[in-house]
Order: structure tokens, then sequence, then C-alpha cells
């Protein structure tokens, strides 16, 4: 999870400066709660990973496809800083 940052007094991000901000489980605490399950299966054309929650009763997941095809087809991206490096994250 990213959050933007406000925009600088000049008006603008300067080219290779993060625009976003990596949240941590400092600022929010339920983020610890947050359950990674391996690659459940991987073949040709996916990876997925299942996200859970140990808040949750159900048997709601979110699964995400971490193919590096299907993050190239998500057009939004940021860059977001964590510690004192900048990466690039995509929308999903």
């Amino acid at each position: 999870l990213v959050r933007p940052l406000p925009t600088p007094l000049h008006g603008s991000f300067a080219k290779g400066q993060a625009t976003h901000r990596f949240f941590t489980q400092r600022q929010a605490p339920s983020l610890a709660t947050i359950e990674l399950t391996p690659v459940l299966s991987q073949d040709r054309t996916k990876i997925l990973l299942k996200l859970s929650s140990k808040l949750s009763d159900s048997n709601d997941h979110a699964y995400i496809d971490t193919h590096p095809n299907t993050i190239k087809k998500y057009p939004v991206r940021y860059s977001a800083g964590v510690w004192s490096d900048v990466v690039e994250v995509a929308d999903v």
C-alpha cells in the first residue's frame, strides 16, 4: 500500500523523486494481520499469490497475479519511497 506525497512547494516532483510513500505497520497496524500464501500455481501465464487477514473469520481472500507479463498490463505506475530508495509500483 502506498500513499501520495504532498506536491512540492516548487510545483512538481523532480525526475526520479518519489511521488508516493509505502505505508508501514507502525502507521497501519492491521497490515501486520495480512498473511501471504506462497505461489499457489505457476504455469506459463500466471503466478498467483493469496492474501488473507487474521482479522477476518470468513474465507475471503485476495489473489494477485504477479507474473511479469500481467504486471506490465497495469498502466498506472508510481515512484514510491521505501527507506532511502525509490521503486516503481504498479497500481493493481
